[in-house]
């Protein structure tokens, strides 16, 4: 069996009773010596059906069971499976280290239905209507600055990887929404660094999306997939966002690097029926939409005031020349 390369992680999907919780002793130090029952388990049954191999990691389809298995393997196991060492003091392998070094984690539907229900607490908690659609929208935000960073014909492609260059402009405000004492960062600190950063800040925008869709119609659990790998730093990705400067700007960050088409760039400014502006972080103020109130629900509004709303310039000649329609609180 080839030793994991170094950066190799196995994802493994979890579900039943310990659906969504850390499998036990996953972020071992090297110095550790035993292996948690559960853990014996798991990769029991990786080395039964997969090859590990230095180029990919294995796509672990099949369940880690609780109960030891009948058949021989790689790497005993105890008749009586516990949460607790076993007792014969396993040794564990040197490709086996790795993989405990380079993270193992699960990510269970279980886990995805507890996001969005401390998203939804955490948006409850919020009285002010205009700090709730900044939470709301903002999130959706950091979401979509990690994803559209991606160039598909550039060897460094970013992409959805838990890194914004928070340093450029682009990003202005999005400090309010990942920081130390943000909410988000928080639930993430305490609840789900178990997770990747993208993964959970791709889990927290769904949440948002259902839980402001109307009647709740917009529930993304069966389309999304987990796995991304984080980065610590990407620079030179915010130069890689589009620019307020039209459809030239759409076209190259959606259709050109991206690979999307024009009706999934569509889709995506839809998203800016959530939110708001704020002339601190961005120059322009307001809301893309009647209210605050209205900017808390995910709808085709943004479409609608596009279309059927009279536009004038506003700030002419000024660095932050935009568009309004003059109503008190919108855009």
């Amino acid at each position: 069996m080839a030793s994991p390369s170094e950066g190799l992680k196995i994802r493994i999907w979890c579900d039943g009773d310990d659906a969504g919780a850390p499998l036990e002793e996953s972020s071992q130090s090297s110095g550790n010596s035993t292996l948690s029952q559960e853990l014996v388990d798991v990769v029991s049954a990786a080395q039964l059906d997969f090859t590990l191999n230095p180029t990919s990691a294995p796509q672990i389809t099949g369940q880690p069971s609780h109960e030891p298995s009948a058949e021989p393997t790689q790497q005993p196991t105890t008749r009586s499976p516990t949460n607790e060492p076993v007792s014969n003091q396993q040794e564990i392998p040197p490709w086996l280290q790795d993989v405990i070094n380079n993270e193992i984690y699960c990510f269970s539907e279980a886990t995805y239905d507890e996001i969005d229900a401390d998203i939804e607490q955490i948006k409850n908690g919020i009285a002010d209507a205009q700090e709730r659609s900044h939470f709301l929208g903002g999130i959706v935000r950091l979401a979509a600055h990690d994803f559209m960073d991606y160039n598909r014909w550039d060897t460094t492609s970013y992409g959805p990887d838990g890194c914004i260059d928070e340093t450029h402009p682009a990003n202005n405000g999005l400090e309010s929404i990942w920081c130390p004492n943000c909410a988000l960062t928080q639930l993430y600190n305490g609840k789900y660094s178990r997770l990747s950063r993208a993964d959970f800040w791709i889990a927290s925008s769904n949440a948002v999306i259902r839980q402001t869709s109307l009647r709740n119609s917009l529930d993304l659990k069966t389309t999304f997939t987990w796995g991304r790998e984080d980065r610590n730093s990407c620079p030179g990705s915010g130069q890689r966002l589009p620019t307020p400067e039209g459809c030239d700007q759409v076209e190259g960050v959606f259709l050109d690097r991206m690979g999307l088409e024009w009706a999934d760039a569509v889709a995506l400014l839809g998203a800016h029926t959530l939110g708001r502006g704020d002339r601190a972080f961005s120059g322009h103020h307001g809301a893309w939409v009647s209210s605050d109130s209205d900017a808390q629900v995910f709808d085709k509004a943004y479409f609608e005031d596009m279309y059927l709303e009279s536009w004038r310039p506003r700030g002419t000649g000024s660095a932050n020349q935009d568009w309004t329609t003059g109503r008190p609180g919108s855009f």
